[in-house]
């Protein structure tokens, strides 16, 4: 579980990252470059990637869950969304026991709000 202070910090990158993203898409419009996505932002002079080559992307800062996940127009997963308009996102690989499905799971268990990229595009 979560401390106090893991909780506060994990809420903060949380909070720059919307408002960093929201600065982003007022810039260059709802279509954002991969690139400048993996250059991310600097929160307490430590650069933060919103994405990686991975769906489901923790930066090291975070310590349980995961900051982004990320569906892509080729990639090998069949996500998509429920009449009700709910995301269904596929776990990584099989193995619900993997780090990073574990780490989304729980996201959702404790209602972490998670940023959401789907490419359009390739890059």
């Amino acid at each position: 579980m979560y401390s106090q202070t893991l909780q506060n910090l994990d809420r903060r990158i949380r909070l720059v990252a919307f408002d960093w993203l929201s600065k982003q898409v007022s810039s260059h419009g709802d279509v954002l470059p991969r690139s400048l996505l993996a250059q991310g932002f600097i929160f307490e002079n430590q650069k933060i990637p919103l994405v990686s080559p991975q769906g489901i992307f923790k930066p090291k800062i975070l310590p349980e869950y995961p900051l982004s996940i990320t569906t892509t127009s080729s990639g090998p997963y069949d996500d998509g969304f429920t009449s009700a308009g709910l995301l269904l996102y596929k776990y990584r690989g099989t193995d619900p026991y993997h780090r990073d499905n574990i780490g989304l799971r729980n996201a959702m268990l404790h209602h972490v709000p998670l940023i959401y990229f789907h490419s359009v595009v390739p890059g």
